[in-house]
């Protein structure tokens, strides 16, 4: 994912070595081992990383990368009742924002990285867990397919959340094809997803739709591979 003109990833090198790397310059900024499950996001200098029942925070600024690998700044308890599993997460301004997930996939909540203080969102109306999500503006959230846990059934659904209403909204346009586990990203006033799986099948498709949901998805690259987890 990217920060202020930088690359960051989740992963482990040729020597074994898992953690937050900053790419390519190959500096391992944080050696941690991690889940597909988790949440990882570069947000305004930061690297935040959300696991289990715990949201961490790194500090880029003044932070020397010779000397990385760093310890977290920041370890916060997310509530009780809300686990990252599976979650989807996004960063808006100074909020961190997380939905869904195994264990709670219709709820969602927001963490304000000044006051590191916990509120929680409307509940969706529908469950998603291994979803895909993306700030399409300043007050918006899009959240995109995923899985129902209730039945195990690949989601097409597309929804919006308006921070300021707290409202949750149909976006107008359903993926043309169900999908999970897939990557998501905005680009000039387009949203773009790619890979992730259908069922227990392996997608290499990209997708893009304009980002008021006005017009169809576009079909436009396919990668043939067979390993495209890439949410």
């Amino acid at each position: 994912m990217y920060g202020a003109l930088k690359i960051f990833a989740m992963g482990n090198d040729e020597n074994g070595r898992f953690g937050m790397w900053e790419l390519p310059k190959n500096t391992l900024w944080v050696q941690e081992e991690h889940s597909l499950l988790d949440v990882f996001l570069a947000q305004s200098s930061m690297l935040i990383h959300g696991t289990g029942g715990e949201v961490r925070i790194l500090h880029l600024e003044g932070k020397d990368p010779h000397e990385a690998p760093h310890g977290w700044d920041h370890k916060l308890r997310i509530p009780p009742d809300f686990l990252v599993e599976g979650t989807s997460g996004v960063g808006i301004q100074d909020s961190l924002f997380l939905l869904g997930g195994k264990r709670n996939p219709c709820s969602g909540s927001r963490l304000d990285l000044h006051s590191y203080t916990w509120v929680d969102l409307p509940l969706m109306t529908q469950g998603r867990e291994d979803a895909a999500s993306v700030m399409l503006d300043a007050h918006t959230i899009l959240a995109l397919g995923g899985v129902n846990p209730k039945n195990g059934k690949t989601l097409s659904s597309c929804v919006r959340l308006d921070v300021r209403t707290r409202e949750w909204i149909p976006f107008p346009s359903e993926i043309p094809l169900p999908i999970s586990s897939h990557a998501v990203t905005l680009y000039d006033d387009h949203v773009y997803i790619s890979g992730g799986f259908r069922d227990d099948e392996s997608r290499g498709d990209v997708w893009k739709c304009g980002v008021n949901g006005g017009g169809p998805w576009e079909n436009f690259l396919f990668y043939n591979s067979t390993d495209m987890i890439m949410g």
